[in-house]
């Protein structure tokens, strides 16, 4: 075992709440990480009295375990390890699709899930696949957790997804968002808008930024993307303008000062910045692909843009070489122009 002070998923300490890390089936079987205590804060000394507390219990819990449970019985263990290694977002995302998988799938022990089931849950929803498919890959995840701490055996059959595809983003125009932008008064609000509109970071990388990220000399942040997997990206001048006044040692770069912490959502400032410009209606997440389209654009470079987005894939990333319809339309016509002068 072992004791550590914990982290949260940006590695902000949390003073007075522990990581107890062990191994409950010995030195070859599966870890299992416990935050401790799970509300209000305790010493060391407290914390390692636990420690041996669960030293003691492990032999009984074993004893106790019960092979092949319904998925309903696992969950609430499951659920305390998702919340502790995965981002808040992705937990709310999981309790939500859990209200319909349990209906489903909760009495069922995962050896009596067959393809009919899938099948049927698939026809609960027929004209929404993508929400569907969703509650598949968490429901995969559950069972594969579950296969992991020796709760289950793997299913025989593989889940299969609904067929589904993504649509073509349709970013605004970039005159659209600077008209959005010039609505919105707060200086900290329009350096987050700038940051998505040019460096291409998402909602929650921008609005998580941390001072001591920023290195305000370079003019470069690191922000953490999806899988906790951390990149540079560069601070556009008019950011770098609005924050440098600001600068702190530490604590969020743009704090809701309500609140002191990040912002929730944008969704309501956008739509009224939108109302009062005269412009059709911005989603905060359409300024990265506003970003995107035009970078690559620009440059041409499809390596370019999956770096500057942080894309693991960059099959992700070829989504927009179809939005960039101007710039294949020009290279047709210089072909075209070529091909005549050569004819001559």
């Amino acid at each position: 075992m072992s004791i550590r002070p914990y982290k949260k998923r940006n590695n902000e300490l949390i003073p007075g709440v522990w990581e107890i890390d062990f191994r409950p089936e010995g030195r070859n079987g599966p870890r299992r990480v416990l935050k401790y205590p799970e509300e209000g804060t305790c010493s060391r000394a407290e914390a390692e009295s636990f420690e041996k507390e669960c030293r003691r219990q492990n032999v009984s819990q074993l004893a106790k375990r019960h092979i092949n449970p319904a998925i309903n019985t696992i969950l609430p263990e499951y659920l305390e390890w998702h919340k502790l290694h995965r981002a808040d977002r992705t937990h709310k995302d999981v309790l939500y699709s859990l209200k319909g998988l349990t209906e489903v799938f909760g009495a069922l022990p995962v050896s009596r899930i067959s393809q009919g089931d899938i099948i049927r849950f698939k026809q609960r929803r027929p004209d929404h696949p993508r929400a569907t498919n969703k509650d598949l890959h968490y429901l995969g995840s559950i069972i594969s957790w579950m296969v992991k701490n020796d709760y289950a055996q793997p299913l025989p059959f593989k889940i299969e997804q609904m067929p589904y595809t993504k649509p073509i983003p349709r970013p605004p125009t970039a005159d659209d968002v600077e008209a959005m932008m010039k609505e919105i008064k707060d200086p900290d609000k329009q350096a987050i808008c700038i940051m998505m509109f040019e460096a291409g970071t998402r909602w929650n990388e921008t609005v998580s930024l941390r001072w001591e990220n920023v290195e305000l000399g370079e003019g470069v942040a690191m922000v953490m993307g999806k899988g906790s997997k951390w990149r540079a990206v560069l601070l556009p001048k008019r950011v770098l303008n609005i924050i440098t006044p600001n600068k702190q040692t530490s604590g969020w770069v743009f704090p809701n000062p309500k609140t002191n912490k990040p912002y929730g959502s944008f969704k309501t400032l956008f739509k009224a910045a939108c109302r009062r410009a005269g412009i059709r209606e911005i989603h905060p997440h359409g300024l990265r692909h506003r970003a995107a389209t035009d970078t690559l654009s620009a440059t041409g470079d499809l390596r370019l843009v999956q770096r500057m987005l942080g894309h693991a894939d960059i099959q992700t990333t070829t989504i927009y070489t179809q939005v960039d319809m101007a710039r294949l339309r020009l290279a047709a016509e210089k072909v075209l122009h070529h091909r005549g002068r050569q004819e001559k």
